[in-house]
Parts: C-alpha cells; sequence; structure tokens
C-alpha cells in the first residue's frame, strides 16, 4: 500500500509542546492552537518505552506520586488488561471490537472505532500496482457512532485523515473536525451530522505495511485528548495491529486449509476416476501444476539398465534412466531432447533421500538440465503451435517430487516456473502429499492394465477360430474390445457344428468387467457346448446353463445370452432360438415371401420375447422360437455394444442397425459384418467406444 504523502502541520510549536507531554489548553484561542496537530507514534511494530511508561516508572520510585503519575498508573493497568483481551481471540471481529471498545473505555471517550485499508493485508485484495486512488477504507469497528455515521465511513483512502496519519507514521489529532483543513468536506459534514468535535487518528502497522487506524472521537472542543491519551492510544494501536494480523493470518490459514481439503478432494476423484496409465500421468501433471501456479511441469518415469527398476542399488549403481511420460508447458524442442534423459544429480538426490527438492533459482545449478518452456498459449492446436514457434523461455525455479511406490521410486514429478523463487514451503507440502496420491493412482492404473491385458487375453482365447462358411453357411463376425480406457467386457461368441448335422450357435455378453467377467465367459462357453452335445434343444440348454450358473456365481454375475440351432438338413433350413434377456436376433430376408407384390428387403427381430437373464436364479424356464432360412436370408445375432454406443447422449440403436443390414445384405456376410462395425464407429469414433462389439453373421446357402 503506497500512502499519500502528508501535508505539513500548521504549528510546528504545537507539536513541540504536544511531544513533551504538555498539551496545549483546550481554551488556547485559534490563532494559538493549531486544527491539526502530529504527535511522534511508536514506530512500525516496535516495542518500546513510551514517555508514559517512562513516568509512570519513576512514578513508583518516588515517595510521594503526584496525583498525575497515579493516574498514568492506571492507565498502564488498563493498558496491560486491553491487551490481554484483544490478543485472547482470533476471530478477526471479535478483535476489533474489543479493540474499539477497550480504547473508549480506557481512554474515556465517548467513541471510538477501527478504519481499515482494502488492499494491505484486509478483507479485499487489489494488486500492489495499484495506485493509492484505488485504495478503499471502511470503518470495520465502532463504539459510541450511529449506524448513518458508521456507513459513511468508506471511499477512498487518498485525500482522508486515515491517510494522513499512515503517510506521517504518528497520530493526527483534529480539534476541531468541522472546521480544519485537514479533514476532508466529506468527512467534516458526517462529523457535523454526527456531533463530533474532535478526531485522533493512531496508524496501525503491522510487517512494515499500513493496516488502518484507530481513531478516537470527542464531542466537545474541551473534551479534548491529553498527551497521556495520545501515549495509550499509540499502544494500544499497536497492540491491535498485531492482534489483527494475526487473526488474518489465523482465517488465512483456516480458509487454506479448507482449499487444500476440497482441493484434494476434486485431485483424489480425479485421479480415482482414471484408470488409464497415459491420462493418469497427464493428469497428475495438469493438477501439479494448477496446485502450484506452475508454468509447466513434467512426469519422468524410471527404468534402469542392469538392475532391477527403481531399487536402490540401481539409482545409486546402475545407469538409471528416465522417460518423459508426461508434459505440460514444455516446449516441443524440449520434448524432444528429454524424452529419455539419465538421471541427474539433482534427481538421485530427491530419490536416495525420498524428500522434495527445490530449486529457487535454475542458473545455480548448471549441473541439472531443465527443459525450457513455451510461452502461454489459449489451448487450441493452432495457438500451441504458435508458441512453440515463439523464442524459447528458461525454467527459472523449479521443484523435483519422486514418486514412490511401496517405498519404492517409480519416478520423478517436476514443475517449473519463468520465475526464480517461485515456489515456497506450502507448494513444497502440497507437492509432498500429492505425491502420494499420484503414487497410488499410478499403481492403480498399472495394475489395471495389468489386469485388463490378462483378461483381454484369455477373453480372445475363448473367441473360435470359425471358418468362412460352416454346414453351407457364409460366416462373418467382428470381435472389437472397447477403446483402451474402458474395462473389458465378458462378450462372446460361439459356432459349433454337432455330431448330427445340425449347427448350434451362441452369442453372450457377461455382467461386469475385468477377469472375473473374462473367467465366466469361458464357463458359458464350455458348460453350453457340454448341454448341447447332450441335448441341444435351445429351450433345455438355457435351462441347464441358468441352473449351473447360479449355483456357481450366486446373484453378482449373470449373463445374457441368444442360443440359435440351425438344421441345414432341411430346405428351407430350420432354425429355433432361445433367448435369456439378450438383444433379439435380426433375420434379413432376401426377397418377400411369394405371391406378395414387394420384393423388397426387410430385417426384423426374432425372438422378441426374450425370458430372464441366466445365472440371476434358478428354475427359469425360456421359449423357444421358430422360423425358417431361405437362400439369401441373413441372420445378425450381436451384443449391446453395438446398439448402445453412443454419440453424447444419443445411442446407435436398432434401428440403424438394420437399416445398415438391409443395405448390405447382398454382399458377403464378412462385408456386412464389417459394414455394421464401420457404421458403428463412424458413429462414435473408434477411440470413444465404451463397450465391446461382438457381431456374427450368417447368411443362408
Amino acid at each position: 500500500m503506497r500512502v499519500p504523502a502528508a501535508a505539513t502541520s500548521a504549528d510546528p510549536t504545537a507539536t513541540e509542546r504536544f511531544a513533551s507531554g504538555k498539551p496545549a489548553s483546550p481554551a488556547t484561542s485559534a490563532s494559538a492552537a493549531p486544527s491539526v496537530t502530529a504527535f511522534p507514534a511508536a514506530g512500525r511494530d516496535a516495542v518500546f518505552r513510551t514517555p508514559l511508561a517512562a513516568d509512570a516508572t519513576d512514578a513508583v520510585s518516588s515517595d510521594a506520586a503526584p496525583q498525575q503519575q497515579q493516574g498514568r498508573l492506571r492507565f498502564l493497568e488498563g493498558l496491560a488488561a486491553a491487551a490481554s483481551a484483544i490478543n485472547a481471540t482470533l476471530d478477526l471481529s471479535t478483535v476489533l471490537q474489543v479493540l474499539v471498545e477497550r480504547a473508549a473505555t480506557l481512554l474515556g471517550v465517548p467513541g471510538a472505532a477501527v478504519i481499515l485499508i482494502s488492499g494491505a493485508g484486509a478483507d479485499e485484495h487489489l494488486p500492489a500496482s495499484a495506485p493509492p486512488a484505488a485504495e478503499q477504507i471502511r470503518l470495520a469497528a465502532s463504539r459510541g457512532l450511529s449506524d448513518e455515521y458508521v456507513a459513511a465511513q468508506k471511499g477512498q483512502l487518498a485525500g482522508s485523515i486515515t491517510a494522513r496519519a499512515l503517510a506521517e507514521g504518528r497520530i493526527f489529532a483534529a480539534w476541531d473536525v468541522r472546521n480544519s483543513a485537514a479533514v476532508s468536506p466529506g468527512e467534516a459534514e458526517a462529523a457535523a451530522r454526527e456531533g463530533i468535535a474532535s478526531v485522533a487518528c493512531a496508524p496501525m502497522f503491522a510487517g512494515g505495511r499500513p493496516v488502518g487506524t484507530l481513531n478516537l472521537y470527542c464531542r466537545a472542543p474541551q473534551q479534548c485528548f491529553s498527551a497521556d491519551q495520545f501515549d495509550v492510544l499509540t499502544l494500544l494501536a499497536a497492540q491491535g495491529a498485531v492482534a489483527i494480523a494475526n487473526a488474518r493470518l489465523y482465517a488465512q490459514s483456516r480458509l487454506q486449509a479448507r482449499e487444500i481439503q476440497a482441493s484434494f478432494g476434486r485431485v483424489g476423484a480425479a485421479l480415482a476416476a482414471s484408470l488409464d496409465s497415459t491420462q493418469t500421468l497427464k493428469l497428475i501433471v495438469q493438477l501439479a501444476g494448477e496446485m502450484t501456479r506452475a508454468d509447466a511441469g513434467a512426469m519422468f518415469m524410471l527404468d534402469s539398465s542392469g538392475g532391477v527398476p527403481g531399487e536402490p542399488d540401481a539409482i545409486t549403481a546402475g545407469v538409471t534412466n528416465l522417460t518423459l511420460a508426461a508434459a505440460r508447458g514444455l516446449h516441443r524442442r524440449s520434448i524432444r531432447l528429454f524424452r529419455r534423459v539419465t538421471l541427474s544429480p539433482l534427481g538421485e538426490r530427491a530419490l536416495r533421500a525420498r524428500r522434495v527438492m527445490v530449486v529457487p533459482d535454475t542458473r545455480r545449478h548448471p549441473e541439472a538440465p531443465f527443459p525450457a518452456l513455451r510461452a502461454p498459449s489459449a489451448g487450441d492446436d493452432a495457438a500451441v503451435a504458435a508458441a512453440n514457434d515463439a523464442p524459447l523461455r528458461a525454467a527459472r525455479s523449479a521443484v523435483c517430487v519422486p514418486v514412490l511406490v511401496g517405498g519404492q521410486p517409480v519416478g520423478i514429478l517436476e514443475v517449473y516456473a519463468e520465475r526464480p523463487n517461485h515456489f515456497n514451503r506450502s507448494d513444497v507440502q502440497l507437492l509432498e502429499s500429492f505425491a502420494l496420491q499420484a503414487a497410488v493412482a499410478i499403481e492403480n492404473a498399472r495394475l489395471y492394465a495389468q489386469e485388463r491385458d490378462v483378461a483381454r487375453t484369455l477373453q480372445r482365447s475363448f473367441l473360435p477360430d470359425l471358418p468362412d462358411t460352416v454346414a453351407g453357411f457364409d460366416i462373418g463376425r467382428i470381435y472389437v474390445p472397447a477403446s483402451q480406457s474402458a474395462a473389458v467386457g465378458g462378450d462372446i461368441y460361439d459356432l459349433m457344428a454337432l455330431p448330427d448335422g445340425r449347427v448350434a450357435v451362441m452369442m453372450a455378453d457377461v455382467s461386469g468387467h475385468g477377469l472375473q467377467a473374462a473367467s465366466l465367459t469361458g464357463m458359458a462357453k464350455y458348460t453350453a457346448r457340454a448341454y448341447a452335445l447332450e441335448d441341444p434343444d435351445p429351450a433345455r440348454v438355457l435351462f441347464r446353463l441358468n441352473n449351473a450358473l447360479a449355483h456357481q456365481t450366486g446373484d453378482s454375475i449373470f449373463l445374457t445370452l441368444c442360443y440359435v440351432l440351425l438344421d441345414p438338413r432341411t430346405c428351407p433350413v430350420r432354425v429355433v432360438l432361445a433367448n435369456a434377456a439378450h438383444p433379439p436376433a435380426l433375420l434379413c430376408r432376401a426377397a418377400a415371401p411369394a405371391g406378395e407384390p414387394s420384393r423388397a428387403r426387410v430385417c426384423v427381430p426374432f425372438g422378441a420375447a426374450p425370458g430372464m437373464i441366466a445365472g440371476f436364479r434358478t428354475g427359469e424356464t425360456y421359449a423357444c422360437h421358430e422360423d425358417v432360412l431361405r437362400t439369401g436370408d441373413v441372420l445378425v445375432l450381436y451384443t449391446d455394444g453395438v446398439t448402445e454406443a453412443r454419440k453424447r447422449k444419443t445411442m446407435f440403436e436398432q434401428e440403424r442397425l438394420r437399416r445398415v443390414i438391409v443395405e448390405n445384405a447382398h454382399r458377403p456376410a464378412q462385408e456386412i459384418a464389417a459394414a455394421v462395425y464401420d457404421a458403428v464407429a463412424n458413429y462414435v469414433t473408434p477411440a470413444a467406444i465404451a463397450d465391446d462389439i461382438a457381431l456374427l453373421v450368417l447368411k443362408a446357402p
């Protein structure tokens, strides 16, 4: 805060008299007594022995203390009690109210108030470069003043008596507020309405920064202030400034603690929601930069040659390399240079000591290379490209954070700033705590990727290696797992030629994801095969499979299943279907039945009244649906990954699927299957496919 320069006191001789403890008489004529008098202040946050304290000490040592000295002793006793009361709380509003109450009572004045400055550590914050005219004052607490007067005591700091007291660093007193040249017209008018005759303003400083003033008010010139009152007021203002600063620091720390708690809640939720390794690492760098207001950041993952990755001996003895796994705000040249680097001495110290290393000024650490930063950009591709073409910006300060999993280092998180000494102790503490969350997220993503890979390998092993034709049927199939960030589902299809010449076809979707879903997929496939060899009737197969799964898995895991039995021995081919809550099969006719005028293809659901899901409870029965397939007819089985593929809130749905089948039914079965997948992928883009897609197309000979 910059305080406007004050005007020179009107009467230096009067100032000298008050400074020596000999106030002018209230009856002094206007020509002899100045309207404004300046008194020396205690100094900014200084502890000193005031004239009052010196006189009081002399009084104690004197055998016959005069009445004046006894009054000063009472002042000192009251001052000690006031200081104790002011510092007994850390609530700012209570501190302010106690301060004005004690000031008015101790000094025997009808009114007292605390004036605070915005932009000087007050509730509102203005930039340090703000001109004095932008700084405001407000009356924060008062005693003996009307609500109307309190409400009027706000406005610009410049030109106020508060500004004058702060500029001089000592008390300013106006004996006749209404006729004082030092008081602004607005202040004088408000004082006249309130009946205030005199005001004294004691400046308050904390940490060398102006906080405001502690003001006293009198309603008659005869009640003007004494030098002893000024001494006590100076000490009270000093005590009040410290108490206000402490209360603000306490409130700020509590607010910061709440913000940190909320921030870590958001961080934890964000990291927990990401199980893809690449996205998790990018998110870690982004969140670390946001928390510390860094200009850039990077996540380096550790790998070692000639030892076990991450072990201490590999770090200290082996040649340890770092791979840049994620970056934010780095220049593209630095990204290329730091794609794979040897562990720097700074990083080695951080990993050995298992603690955060702070570099206040990178120029003092030439042994540790730091990446260059790119210019700030709006975030779109064109802006980022332009930023990368701009001149390199040096990283002037950095923080190196070891990331440990199970006590062993797995990587280093670094954040950078363009200016030196950017990161403070709070940033370091934040990053230390954040590194723990980041380590958990990295390990969760690693374990998830490992399980996903095993589950996909297991699931793929259950998919049959189908020939292009089976019993004369042209076979088309598509199996596409969900995007890399999605969990592995339990989609499965199977086709088996039975000993009697019939063909059993199955399409199933197991609930859940991961290894558990993949293992149940295999169990369902081979159990259904075993039952089909004994009795291929679709209703019987589903009945027995449902009971077996319900006994094995309880009600926590279940599957939907469409089971079809084809009999190529008949002409047309007889087809029987049973459905356990699976999306209905689609039957696309090559042409309308004989005798009907239209020869256009139609695609209709087959077995559209499904039964209960399989594996939920025992004893469920399933109905059979029968039809026939003629030459060129197409039977399509699929999972809900096809029809429930989403573009924002709209699904692909069965109607689009039927339209694609009709448009491509004249083509070979594999081309029909490919056309369906292309339609789904174009609808949502392949990267956004959130569920496995399984599709089986059979075209009758």
